[in-house]
Parts: structure tokens; sequence; C-alpha cells
């Protein structure tokens, strides 16, 4: 039945997502997501505040465009994700001279 339930809004390049990864899979708990949206629904991931917006650390990598190890660090040490951020930008450390292209690794994570 579940099946039936859900087969109307299938996509090649999606799979089935519970919306709460606590509660079973039904129709009204699941929908179809790319695999960056599944990584981002499990448990085990760490999630934050910044700037107001509840989101976890591979986000948090991605908008400030800081690497995981640098933002850990200061999160680590007891910082707030907007700390950690803003600390990121001063240091002169570990600063990447190109940018990163957010759209294609999206893409390519997406399709994996």
């Amino acid at each position: 039945m579940f099946y039936v339930d859900m087969i109307d809004t299938y996509q090649d390049d999606l799979t089935i997502e519970r919306v709460d990864v606590n509660k079973p899979y039904s129709k009204s708990n699941c929908r179809w997501a790319t695999n960056m949206e599944q990584q981002a629904n499990k448990r085990n991931n760490r999630v934050m505040t910044y700037r107001g917006e509840q989101m976890h650390l591979a986000e948090l990598c991605r908008r400030s465009g800081f690497s995981k190890m640098m933002l850990i660090m200061r999160l680590n040490r007891g910082l707030t994700a907007d700390e950690a951020v803003e600390d990121c930008q001063r240091s002169p450390y570990g600063k990447s001279r190109k940018q990163i292209n957010v759209q294609r690794r999206e893409k390519r994570m997406s399709t994996t």
C-alpha cells in the first residue's frame, strides 16, 4: 500500500525520506528528496543556529565558505555558529584562494 501512496510523485533522481526520522514510513511522514536533502535529515547531524536560522554543520560550511575543520575547532571551544564564522573571517589562516561553486557541488552531490 505504501508503494501505491508514493508512486504518483516518483522521480528517478529522488529517494524516499521520512520527514520526522522518529516516526514510521507513511504517506504523511514521507517525501521524495535529493541525496543532499537526505544527508541533512539525520539524527547524528550537528545542528546550530546561524543568523537566526537552524542548520547542520555541512550547511554552515556551504554558506560560510569555511572548511569543516576550521568551524569545528571553534565550535568545540564553545563559540556559537555566528561567532565561529566571524572568528574564521578574522583569521589569516586556512583561507582558500578560489571561491567554492556551491551550485555545482549541490548538483554533483544530488546525482550520486
